[in-house]
C-alpha cells in the first residue's frame, strides 16, 4: 500500500471501531511476523503465495466461529 502498511491500516480499523475478522496476507512466514499480526489486530495469518483450500477453511472458521457466538 503506498501510504500505510497492513498493520497501521488494521490498527487504523480497529481504532476506529471496526470489529469484523480480519486476515493478514504476507510473504512472511517468520514467527515474528505471526506475531506481529496478532499485536496489530488481525484474527488470523495467511502467507502467500495464497493456498486456495487454506484460504477458503480459514474463512469457513470464521464463519462457524461468528454463528456459534450467535447462539450464545
Amino acid at each position: 500500500m503506498p501510504r500505510v502498511d497492513g498493520y497501521e491500516a488494521t490498527h487504523a480499523l480497529r481504532q476506529a471501531g471496526f470489529d469484523k475478522p480480519i486476515i493478514a496476507l504476507t510473504a512472511h512466514a517468520m514467527l515474528e511476523e505471526r506475531a506481529k499480526s496478532k499485536e496489530g489486530g488481525c484474527d488470523l495469518r495467511l502467507t502467500k503465495p495464497i493456498n486456495a483450500q487454506e484460504l477458503i477453511e480459514c474463512i469457513g472458521n470464521l464463519v462457524e466461529k461468528a454463528k456459534a457466538s450467535l447462539w450464545k
